[in-house]
């Protein structure tokens, strides 16, 4: 492994751009020397010895023991039949090498190394030019990069001075934006299987060949400083000015070669690319890799294929990443001409980008005989605007068997979708894969498609079809959508679900199948399908969800739901199976119409199951519009309306209502006037939800006793939408009390709540290892709010965050009314993915808001946005967070709703729940009867010192009832010892305290001589204590064992209210929250208040360092840290510093 940390391989591995100036061009001088290698006239002493057409390349100057080789050039050109050769040593292990002249390199021979297994890095600020006859004969990895300077671990190298103080790995790499440079590659660039291949400039161009263990193409724009970290991303960037063409068009299809215009600049001729600017990757001619392929572009990334229009990557690598806009300031699309192809057989394709434009994506896998590869996945992801793909194919087949499986297809946009077909499917004659998912998610637009397809077929076939998933704000407009398992022979796949969501528009899709089929034997059932209109009509041609099973198996049909809140028109439904067909339910608040007849059956019928499946129709007209059966012009069906047990025979008219054993229609004209129930849809901007505390549909059946009271997985269909429950009402069932349903309703809702507090209880009780609490009661959970609320002068109220596997619980209590209840549609999985992403970006201090702000909006959106109205109407300004797991190390004060913090709005805190919780407001709060044992630990033998910690003991202790002790005075045998002897209400713990993985006794406080596990703080004498800090608080963020040591920290130790860091924050940054929170409390704020103003105040700037000098609000001076004087100066606004911090338990 080399020194220098590539993109592939690095010890660290995050690329963070920071700072950026202006832009410039790239020119490629005319300069009439003829190609060769020459050493520069400086201290580094190298070498070059010319024989003939070879530049044997020696001496340089060793560095870090003789593991570095670096090198000096005046010059570095090859033509054509030219090596340049490094003879190294044993022991280098890389070695780095400057061209320091300001011209181009032009290299269009080979570069060699021998039997070296060093790397090499070539540096070149004034660019490269890789013509077609380059090659490289390297055992280790080859980059070439545009940068000026390379920082190490102790050390750099640029462009002038001698490098023999380096040490180390590159920690960082410096580029002049005011003179950037292209990398240009005409040739075939390849390393061996196990190394990288990386070009790295601040523009890159590919129309050769690069293969090898890695390919990586990095683009850096007008970015000053790479600096490494966790994961590939950039950092701090500013607005750049516009550039004029670099690459201009000569208006034919594919560009052909490159020139050099008389003014310097580079232009790709042959091309209809126009106004490429600075930090665009162009990508053509072939990528090989056997592990992966990184593309990253600060602006864009543009495919520009062979003449033929494809490219081609080469069987091998198991993943194809393209990030355009990777510094994040939403000007950057990826780009290809719609009619281009790329093909990765068998490999991922991830894209991402601020807008997204591709041709045709294939990632198939195909064998002539026998197919075991997967296909690839496709992921796209437009962070800004719109996605337009032209076709999207992942299928896996083989001639005669194939277990591969057909690869997920996921796009998700800002805006709008459109796109052409997408397939993911598998086929042979003996086939065992599954199809993948179609996935498309339009956040603020439309979602326009050609056919959508998941199919798995074969002479025998047992794989599943995919589940296809569209959700929309606006429009979602379709050609067919197929998810089937069909075979000639035998058959025991299942199909895969549909599901079409709309917020704000209408849904109009051609046929829709999920079906199951073979001509001997099939036990495979078909999919659910569901359309969601929430505020537009719906109109579907014919729509099938059957089984055909010649054996006569006891295959069902699936199930098939359609809600609008305008007009539906369907040609057909069919949910027949050979043993059970599925349930068809259509409700609207107009009319339905359905305008044909399902062909081959006779009596002819337009919507129909089979055995006991039930057919339910509501809808909303005028008794002097019935629903008509045999008439469909304006309301009813041309055919009948069956079911295996009942018949509606057309012709015939339903003025109100018709309740037989199976069917249902339903009038909802005539009744009182409440809404029909609209299910959530999973749109983070405008979250539909059920408020449980107004009435329910009158005519709708409200089954008893609590289960159909309590949501559950198993009501909601695998869109994540509550589904309306059979209508077994007869007519004169459908009238009642409205008064005695907003009570059932009222009463609902309590027993919602009381379910979601006992289970989130529960897994409290079982990890701590706890008594179960008695269950409280709404009203004496209401009271304590009212008391908190009167004595403390604040509204506060509960959150309830519950995770489903296919949506989110939000249940909403404050001092009065009945709890409020809002399911949104998003699975436990996907929350999952946004929280663990949330952590490794909001946790680092260098990450700009671009790569934080994503996920901390998401998380508003479906956790917040919902009960927004509701908080505000209550006049809530105190949230008490009661999570479920995976969620309670969250940083809840870092959620975003667009503009804003949730802490600039909202005191917060986390709770394990109502029972668990102390809830009664406390009796004194004034500071004069308040008394603080402080005890910190400064110098560590095993971990970091804390050298602020003298400090923070001071501000925690400056009461004469208060007292501290430091290093050697705190121990175990102290602590005891005051905590009996002294008459304290709060202890502060300065010293590391870590909430490990797992079992929770590995979980400590770590004193002077011992490290002090939780469940002993148990046993310490607590009676008196209220308030609990520990203030330099490590957590395994998203380990389950690990949160319940976190949120569960007051209850498991004993004390009302426990603050604690979710993660390990700069002693400089503790030291400054801490001051502001004791002057905080210095007021009459409650405890969650002081935090907040405390992390306000750090949000706002006003608390930062100073040259060593920490200082708060009014740039009074905290305290001086000797060991940080030559560090600069910088604030603690960044929520890396201050978000982590949290209340626990009691938090008034």
């Amino acid at each position: 492994m080399d020194r220098f940390q590539t993109l592939r391989r690095s010890r660290v591995q995050t690329l963070c751009f920071l700072g950026i100036t202006t832009l410039g061009l790239w020119g490629l001088e005319h300069h009439g020397a003829y190609a060769q290698v020459v050493s520069a006239q400086d201290s580094i002493q190298t070498q070059v010895v010319q024989h003939d057409s070879q530049f044997d390349i020696v001496g340089g100057t060793l560095a870090d023991e003789g593991t570095l080789l670096f090198h000096s050039f005046e010059q570095f050109d090859l033509g054509r039949s030219q090596i340049a050769k490094f003879h190294v040593a044993p022991g280098v292990d890389t070695v780095f090498s400057r061209i320091i002249n300001g011209a181009p390199s032009r290299i269009d021979g080979m570069i060699a190394m021998g039997s070296s297994p060093a790397s090499l890095y070539l540096m070149n600020p004034a660019g490269m030019l890789f013509g077609a006859g380059v090659s490289i004969n390297l055992a280790g990895d080859f980059t070439a990069l545009t940068a000026d300077r390379l920082d190490f671990t102790q050390g750099s190298f640029a462009l002038v001075g001698n490098p023999t103080g380096v040490q180390g790995n590159v920690l960082q790499l410096h580029f002049n934006p005011e003179q950037p440079a292209t990398i240009v590659n005409f040739g075939d660039l390849r390393v061996g299987e196990q190394q990288s291949l990386s070009l790295i400039g601040h523009s890159v161009v590919n129309l050769g060949t690069m293969g090898g263990g890695a390919v990586n193409i990095a683009a850096v724009g007008a970015h000053e400083t790479v600096v490494f970290a966790d994961g590939l991303q950039f950092g701090f960037a500013q607005t750049a000015q516009a550039l004029p063409p670099w690459l201009t068009s000569e208006g034919t299809d594919h560009a052909a070669a490159i020139e050099i215009a008389e003014d310097g600049s580079l232009r790709l001729t042959g091309s209809p690319l126009r106004e490429l600017p600075l930090g665009t990757a162009v990508v053509g001619g072939q990528l090989s890799a056997t592990d992966q392929i990184q593309v990253l572009g600060s602006h864009d990334i543009t495919i520009n294929p062979s003449g033929d229009g494809t490219l081609t990557v080469a069987p091998g690598s198991s993943s194809i990443s393209f990030v355009a806009d990777a510094d994040g300031n939403g000007q950057g699309s990826f780009t290809m001409v719609p009619d281009d192809r790329l093909r990765a057989s068998g490999q991922s394709i991830d894209i991402t980008a601020a807008n997204i434009t591709v041709g045709e994506l294939d990632t198939s896998a195909f064998s002539a005989i026998d197919n075991s590869r997967n296909a690839g996945d496709i992921r796209l992801t437009a962070t800004q605007g719109s996605i337009s793909a032209a076709s999207l194919s992942s299928t896996a087949r083989g001639i005669l068997n194939n277990s591969g499986n057909g690869g997920d297809i996921v796009l998700s946009a800002a805006d709008t979708i459109v796109t052409g077909a997408i397939t993911s499917a598998t086929d042979a004659l003996s086939n065992t894969g599954n199809a993948g998912k179609i996935t498309l998610r339009a956040t603020a637009g439309d979602i326009v498609t050609g056919s959508l397809t998941t199919h798995t077929s074969g002479n025998n076939n047992i794989g599943f079809g995919g589940d296809i998933t569209l959700n929309a704000l606006g429009r979602i407009v379709t050609d067919d959508i197929t998810t089937a398992a069909t075979a000639t022979t035998n058959n025991s796949g299942m199909a895969g679900a549909i599901s079409l969501i709309s917020l704000g528009e209408t849904i109009t899709t051609d046929s829709l199948a999920a079906d199951t089929s073979a001509n001997s034997s099939n036990t495979g059932h078909g999919g659910d399908i569901s359309l969601n209109a929430i505020r537009g009509a719906i109109s579907a041609q014919e729509i099938t969800s059957t089984t055909v099973s010649p054996d006569l198996a006891e295959t069902h049909g699936g199930d098939i739901q359609f809600y609008a809140d305008g007009n539906i028109v369907i040609d057909s439904i069919d949910a027949t199976g050979a043993g059970e067909g599925g349930d068809i339910e259509v409700v609207t608040q107009e009319s339905i119409r359905v305008i044909e007849t399902i062909s081959g059956i006779a009596p002819q019928a337009s919507l129909l199951t089979t055995g006991n499946g039930t057919i339910g129709l509501t809808y909303s007209s005028e008794p002097t519009v019935p629903f008509s059966l045999g008439n469909s012009d304006v309301h009813g069906t041309v055919g009948n309306i069956a079911t295996g047990v009942d018949t509606l025979a057309a012709p015939q008219t339903v003025a109100q209502a018709v309740s037989l054993d199976t069917i249902e229609l339903n009038n909802l004209f005539e009744q009182p006037p409440t809404p029909v129930v609209q299910p959530p849809v999973l749109l983070p901007d405008s979250p539909s939800a059920i408020p449980l505390d107004s009435p329910p549909v009158p005519q709708l059946h409200l089954l008893e006793p609590a289960e159909a009271l309590i949501p559950s997985v198993e009501s909601l269909n695998s869109s994540g939408i509550q589904t309306l429950t059979a209508f077994t009402h007869g007519p004169n069932e459908i009238t009642g009390d409205l008064t005695g349903e907003r009570q059932r309703a009222s009463s609902n809702s309590e027993l919602i709540w009381a379910q979601t507090e006992r289970a989130l209880s529960s897994d409290f009780v079982e990890a701590l290892n706890l008594p179960m609490p008695p269950a409280p009661s709404l009203q004496t959970t209401q009271q304590a709010l009212n008391q908190v609320s009167h004595s403390q002068r604040i509204t506060p109220a509960l959150m309830y965050v519950r995770l489903q596997e296919t949506h989110v619980e939000l249940v909403l209590v404050d001092g009065e009314g009945a709890p409020i209840y809002r399911p949104v549609p998003v699975t436990a999985a996907e929350v999952q993915a946004v929280v663990d992403r949330f952590h490794q970006t909001i946790t680092n201090p260098v990450l700009r808001p671009a790569q934080y702000l994503p996920a901390a909006q998401q998380l508003f959106d479906w956790f917040v946005r919902p009960m927004l109205d509701d908080l505000e109407a209550a006049n809530i300004d105190h949230i008490g967070f009661i999570v479920d797991r995976g969620l309670r190390s969250l940083p809840l004060a870092a959620l975003h709703d667009g503009n804003r913090f949730l802490i600039e709005d909202y005191s917060i805190g986390l709770l394990p729940s109502a029972g668990l919780t102390a809830m009664e407001p406390p009796a004194n709060r004034d500071v004069g009867h308040r008394s603080t044992l402080a005890m910190g630990i400064a110098e560590f033998d095993q971990q970091p010192d804390l050298a602020a910690v003298p400090l923070e003991l001071a501000l925690a202790s400056q009461s004469h009832n208060d007292e501290h002790y430091l290093d050697h005075e705190a121990t175990l045998d102290a602590l005891k010892q005051r905590l009996e002897q002294g008459s304290f209400t709060s202890v502060h713990l300065a010293t590391h305290a870590v909430f490990q993985p797992g079992n929770l006794e590995s979980s400590y406080v770590q004193l002077w001589e011992q490290a002090l596990q939780l469940h002993q703080l148990q046993e310490l004498p607590l009676e008196t204590i209220e308030f609990l800090i520990l203030s330099a608080c490590a957590t395994a963020l998203g380990d389950h064992g690990a949160e319940f040591g976190f949120a569960g920290l007051a209850v498991n130790v004993g004390v009302q209210t426990a603050l604690a860091s979710l993660w390990s924050i700069s002693d400089e940054g503790t030291l400054g929250l801490m001051s502001e929170f004791y002057r905080a409390l210095e007021q009459p704020l409650t405890r969650s208040a002081a935090l907040r103003q405390a992390q306000l105040a750090m949000l706002q700037g006003k608390v930062g360092i100073a040259d060593g000098t920490v200082y708060g609000t009014g740039d009074h001076t905290i305290g001086h840290l000797p060991s940080l004087d030559a560090s600069g100066s910088w604030d603690f606004s960044h929520p890396a510093y201050w978000s982590g911090f949290t209340m626990i338990g009691h938090s008034w």
